[in-house]
């Protein structure tokens, strides 16, 4: 199924290569990303010295110590360290090889040529630093075609585990979707990280850590997590990854407003919504059409932005799906269908090969979507995309905060500063909004269960390995003022889109993420895939796409199984 790759700094902590210090009168030296040994002073490759292989050192008349490469004092380099002392288990790997599989390698492995990440050569650095200190080679391993995806990889997972062939071929950790946990832990593959009491991790390997070096976001936590176990390792915070994506030259074509603009100016609701639908669907060309969504996504994101959400886990456990507001919107999904504004034929599957083509203008998706091969490529398709959230309910609380100093304002799909009733548009505030954006899935990493691999190798080992590597990630020194979460999510959101006013649209709901279980729900009622029966990659459309079915009536006849499947995994619903 779909891969919600939510920035929580799960990829922007992965790796690194450190500074080896040269002793005696020896310049320090770093690897570049070629892996050659380059002079910290002068960026040189060592090699280029009077010495092949290292920059060398010399005393000049002063008595001071000078680079023979570039003539700078020594010592005057910025010296990169991590976060915290390495390897607190004292663990000596004597070499060996720590393998994490994942995909696509360049998204983590910061030595890989096309490596996508920021910070390159720090996290280069810092991988390094890792290695030495664990005393192994970290290498990132691409899932192969039989490892494809789902089911496939699911199985291939617990398949390999279970015959030896991963602990044989030195893979120990596995970067996973977070909604697999449920299906994989049932054959108790993957190591148990901690007890959970209300997202907190109360026992186990990672309260072993203490809060002051390292505490897992309580909402990760819930994420991760299968019977209050916890079973993956994802560093950062929730960010909002569930979003309309729109082909910015249909919009043009259709002479409509932006969506992102509407948003901005408070405008993008659900009533104001139907009516762009229709005003856009009339002056498209032939054959081309509006709605592109697939019909789970777009449930679950009608469902959160109007205020509800399709199952509850805190404080009460309990299946929604039968309440009204959740109903309501269902059916408007079946309306908009009905009334000729969808694609024919659409489905749940991810990416749409009609908004790939150009022919069609809204569509669901994740930010990783857009430059992914196997997805948008935007770039490969030429494709102008631009984003927007799913819209809100017409009795939103949304406030549109404004501002007569244009220097303040934000600035419209032209580059012009937006304006709304005489002034500008600074900003929105959703403090008292019921606005939300579903946190569904994620990345994680997650540790095979090993007892006692090579050289004593076991889970508490490989996960101080892992926080190390992602969390323990120093400062940037040769950076005056070090970037925060959110300027790094923005910085991330600038490098997908071509427009700013994209990157101000998601930041804007930038806290109004919450978990939204009913991905992992509807996976396990299908028997670990989500087009299995009754799960609601199939229901959904069905209901969706056929106006004389009653969507309480269909949905109320699989109720008692997907209350049955929160059992399963762990929970006591109502």
């Amino acid at each position: 199924m779909k891969l919600k790759k939510i920035f929580t700094l799960l990829i922007a902590l992965v790796v690194t290569v450190s500074l080896v210090a040269c002793g005696g009168k020896k310049c320090k030296n770093h690897h570049d990303k070629n892996d050659d040994l380059v002079c910290d002073n002068c960026g040189k490759h060592c090699d280029d010295g009077p010495d092949s292989g290292e920059c060398t050192s010399h005393v000049d008349n002063n008595g001071d110590t000078l680079c023979d490469n570039c003539g700078t004092e020594m010592g005057s380099a910025s010296v990169y360290e991590p976060k915290w002392d390495l390897n607190p288990t004292g663990f000596d790997g004597k070499g060996m090889t720590i393998k994490i599989k994942c995909l696509p390698v360049n998204e983590f492995n910061p030595f890989d040529a096309d490596y996508t990440g920021d910070s390159q050569e720090i996290k280069m650095r810092h991988q390094q630093l890792v290695q030495q200190a664990y005393n192994v080679k970290i290498k990132y391993e691409a899932w192969t075609e039989s490892e494809a995806w789902g089911n496939k990889r699911t199985t291939a997972i617990v398949e390999g585990y279970t015959n030896g062939s991963y602990q044989e071929n030195d893979i120990y950790v596995v970067n996973i979707v977070s909604s697999w946990i449920p299906i994989i832990v049932k054959s108790k593959v993957l190591a148990e990280l901690g007890d959970l009491k209300s997202g907190d991790v109360t026992e186990g390997i990672l309260a072993d850590f203490g809060e002051d070096k390292y505490k897992q976001n309580s909402t990760i936590n819930e994420l991760l997590s299968a019977s209050n176990k916890l079973y993956g390792i994802s560093t950062g915070k929730p960010t909002p990854d569930h979003f309309i994506y729109y082909n910015i030259d249909l919009v043009e074509t259709a002479q409509v407003e932006d969506p992102a603009e509407m948003w901005l100016k408070g405008e993008w609701t659900l009533s104001n919504f139907k009516e762009w639908v229709a005003t856009t669907q009339r002056a498209l060309p032939e054959g081309k059409y509006v709605l592109d969504m697939n019909f789970p996504e777009f449930s679950i994101g009608l469902v959160a932005s109007t205020g509800n959400q399709f199952v509850t886990i805190s404080p009460i456990q309990k299946i929604n799906f039968l309440d009204d507001n959740i109903i309501t919107c269902i059916k408007t999904i079946q309306t908009l269908y009905a009334d000729g504004y969808y694609v024919p034929g659409r489905g749940a599957d991810d990416a749409s090969k009609e908004f790939i083509a150009g022919n069609s203008v809204l569509t669901s998706g994740q930010f990783w979507f857009i430059k992914a091969a196997d997805r948008f490529d935007a770039k490969s398709n030429d494709l102008r995309i631009g984003v927007v959230p799913y819209p809100a309910a017409d009795d939103d609380a949304i406030v549109v905060e404004t501002t007569s100093d244009e220097s303040e304002a934000l600035y419209n799909a032209q580059g012009e500063a937006l304006s709304y009733n005489g002034e500008y548009v600074a900003g929105l505030d959703l403090e008292n909004s019921k606005f939300r954006v579903p946190f569904t899935s994620s990345q994680c990493f997650s540790i095979l269960d090993y007892a006692n691999g090579k050289n004593g190798i076991n889970a508490t080992i490989i996960a101080n390995m892992l926080i190390d590597l992602y969390a323990g990630l120093g400062d940037d020194p040769n950076l005056t003022e070090q970037l925060t979460e959110e300027q790094g999510f923005r910085l991330y959101l600038e490098s997908l889109f071509d427009r700013p006013i994209d990157a101000d649209v998601v930041m804007s709901v930038y806290d109004q993420t919450y978990f939204e279980i009913f991905e992992a729900v509807s996976m396990t009622v299908g028997g670990n895939s989500q087009y299995g029966p009754d799960a609601f990659w199939l229901v959904g459309p069905r209901i969706c796409k056929d106006s004389a079915k009653d969507p309480y009536t269909e949905l109320n006849a699989v109720y008692e199984k997907y209350r049955q499947a929160l059992i399963d995994m762990g929970y006591n619903p109502l």
